[in-house]
């Protein structure tokens, strides 16, 4: 077999406490980066389940400088993208741009990660989205079969077993997204890689000046 020769990865913390990784690829005029928060569904309460995923998905719905549509705008105005989701273990945010307009994704995501608003009428929305999604379930054979297998092999009192439904969702509000946004979304509890077409000297002054004025904050233990 052909031989692989991975990356050089570079590692830097910012003042706050963010870990970046850097790996630099100048093959395509492209620049990513993603943002992995290290809370996901297994940090969840069972009486707020759903809760991670509401607050990923309101990330791009809405900061204190722009609504849904003016941050839909800007990254489509580069030709780029923005998007955030969650996982079991983490929450992660990302964005990508063509090389020169790296500037967009360095406003957009600390933004998205500072400084959300979780409208109300957003979230009214993607409540629905998800009530949608538990409710289709129960139509689908196999995701019915699925939901039951992952409850039956890891039992009533684990995370994993456990399934949104539709009261758990109803039970979400704007206040929990606020909780749960303050509570672990903290640079010491957060990772940065950014890869692509990067000049590394220069992008550690450029992450300071951006993610650096994320405010340090303490660290809960995972449950």
């Amino acid at each position: 077999p052909a031989s692989v020769t991975l990356p050089k990865i570079d590692e830097l913390t910012l003042a706050n406490g963010l870990k970046v990784y850097v790996i630099k690829s100048d093959r395509l005029p492209v620049v990513s980066m993603q943002l992995a928060i290290k809370a996901g569904r297994s940090h969840e309460p069972r009486a707020r389940l759903g809760v991670s995923e509401a607050t990923a998905t309101m990330l791009v719905k809405g900061t204190k400088k722009r609504n849904a549509l003016a941050l839909a705008k800007a990254i489509d105005f580069v030709g780029g993208t923005i998007a955030a989701d969650s996982t079991f273990e983490a929450t992660l945010v990302s964005c990508s741009a063509l090389a020169r307009n790296t500037s967009t994704c360095l406003e957009l995501l600390p933004e998205m990660i500072t400084q959300p608003t979780f409208p109300a009428d957003e979230l009214a929305k993607v409540k629905d989205s998800m009530l949608g999604r538990v409710r289709q379930r129960l139509d689908d054979a196999g995701g019915l079969a699925s939901a039951h297998v992952q409850n039956l092999l890891w039992g009533n009192d684990h995370v994993r077993g456990w399934f949104d439904s539709e009261a758990s969702i109803a039970a979400i509000d704007r206040e929990d997204l606020v909780a749960w946004h303050k509570n672990w979304f903290v640079p010491a509890n957060a990772m940065l890689v950014v890869t692509g077409d990067v000049d590394s000297a220069k992008l550690k002054g450029d992450l300071e000046r951006t993610f650096g004025k994320w405010a340090k904050g303490p660290v809960p233990p995972a449950p």
